[in-house]
């Protein structure tokens, strides 16, 4: 009996913001492993997933470059560990705030993997986040409940061919639309 392989590959965003939450990293699962051990950067949280081939993070609040690192643990030890490196960056806010909806930001801008829409609210209302292409062809659509508060929502977009969108929020009678370059 051995240790557990190396991981092939930690996949997930390479570039984040600060304070951004729900940041999904993971691996495929390995021969022999009973667990797994992730680390992230000083200052960043694993949420949820610890032990498993998937990790939630949640982004420190300051600009930091660092590694996500994952290795495969059984009764033999720990096997040979993977990382990927992450820039952690202080993202610009989008202008385009209302009484209700305030600080709304759409970030990595230009992205290949995944986007995080983040945007404070006044109040709890019922909103629908969409991405159409430049033609106004709907590529992508969720239905959301906001929070009063911060609210934060992770969109794969590895489906989506390289090229211009339209990012469209709309709640109640207010529509926000940010330009997304997918790369």
């Amino acid at each position: 009996r051995a240790t557990p392989a190396q991981p092939a590959a930690v996949t997930g965003p390479v570039s984040v913001c600060t304070f951004q939450t729900n940041v999904v990293y993971s691996i495929s699962a390995l021969t022999g492993a009973v667990t797994y051990l992730w680390t992230v950067p000083a200052g960043c949280t694993i949420t949820s997933g610890q032990g498993s081939t998937s990790i939630n993070v949640t982004m420190r609040s300051t600009a930091f470059t660092g590694s996500v690192t994952a290795r495969g643990v059984n009764g033999c030890g720990q096997g040979s560990s993977r990382s990927l490196s992450i820039s952690i960056n202080a993202c610009p806010k989008v202008a385009n705030d209302n009484e209700f909806i305030k600080d709304l930001a759409v970030f990595p801008n230009p992205a290949s993997e995944y986007i995080e829409v983040m945007f404070h609210s006044s109040c709890e209302v019922d909103g629908r986040i969409s991405i159409s292409d430049i033609l106004g062809k709907e590529k992508y659509s969720q239905n959301v409940q906001v929070e009063t508060g911060k609210n934060s929502y992770m969109i794969d977009i590895r489906k989506l061919s390289a090229g211009v969108y339209l990012l469209n929020f709309k709640e109640h009678d207010n529509s926000f639309t940010k330009k997304l370059i997918v790369r």
